[in-house]
């Protein structure tokens, strides 16, 4: 056995010993910063995720973008595709200039992206047909929304109707409160959207739908829905029981933004067969 000495000895040394040793640190390779909001950079785009995302490479370090100010349809619904190739064509392996402004409900840059010599990709998806401009306020707005304006008027890309088949059908959104009595969320049933058959003959609205500028809200109508010539339907946005004149949305959260939005009504094809804007750019 040890004496105490000797252990207190032992002890010493060791203290010692690791004192006097040399501190190893790890070799580490800085990471490359994030860009921050409101911070203009440049930048490779090396993939197209579809018409309004694009991921690009920052001083080594691959971003998600998210394009400011507009939304272009999905891939699998009418135009998704088309919109994608066009910001392919645009962007994809160009040097470009992006101007960080704000984070979406995903944690994504939200971001103003330029090509060249000044080539605003967010306004071409516009001016071409191949978006819906949000009707929030931001720098572009106006820019923005006179570029869906235009292509509305001229019948381009998602405005015109591009998708089969075609409905011929005379169905409009006829009414829409988006701001009704109450705190927002409490009364999600006084949200509604009313929509009327202004023909002549009866229209089934199976596969058709409603749905607001953004990505996230689509309501679709129960199948074999049908409206006779001169009836119409409420589009509640909270729960019920459907009936001839009443359906439900029964969405989790109020869902027509109170300062400004826009309602397509589009037809089994994917068609925009009516659209109504209120708000900003309304």
């Amino acid at each position: 056995m040890l004496s105490r000495l000797t252990v207190l000895a032992l002890l010493i040394f060791t203290a010692c010993d690791q004192a006097s040793a040399p501190e190893i640190t790890a070799q580490t390779t800085p990471a490359p910063s994030q860009p921050a909001l409101g911070e203009v950079r440049s930048g490779t785009v090396i993939d197209v995720i579809d018409g309004d995302s694009l991921r690009v490479e920052v001083d080594g370090q691959e971003v998600e973008v998210r394009l400011m100010g507009i939304n272009t349809p999905e891939r699998d619904e009418c135009g998704g595709e088309r919109a994608t190739t066009a910001l392919q064509d645009m962007a994809l392996g160009r040097t470009v200039t992006i101007s960080w402004e704000e984070l979406d409900q995903f944690g994504r840059a939200l971001a103003y992206v330029d090509v060249g010599d000044g080539l605003d990709v967010a306004a071409a998806q516009l001016s071409t047909g191949n978006a819906v401009a949000f009707s929030i306020d931001h720098p572009r707005f106006e820019r923005y929304a006179e570029d869906e304006a235009d292509a509305v008027s001229s019948a381009l890309g998602m405005w015109a109707p591009s998708c089969q088949p075609a409905s011929d059908a005379s169905v409009r959104i006829a009414a829409l409160v988006y701001d009704p009595a109450g705190p927002d969320g409490d009364n999600r049933n006084g949200e509604q959207l009313g929509i009327r058959n202004e023909g002549a003959a009866a229209v089934e609205l199976t596969d058709w739908v409603l749905r607001d500028e953004s990505t996230q809200w689509r309501y679709r109508f129960p199948v074999g829905f049908t409206l006779q010539p001169g009836d119409g339907v409420v589009v509640h946005t909270g729960c019920g029981r459907d009936s001839a004149d009443e359906l439900f949305w029964c969405a989790d959260d109020p869902l027509w933004n109170n300062g400004g939005d826009t309602a397509l009504l589009l037809d089994a094809g994917g068609n925009v067969v009516d659209r109504w804007v209120y708000g900003p750019k309304g």
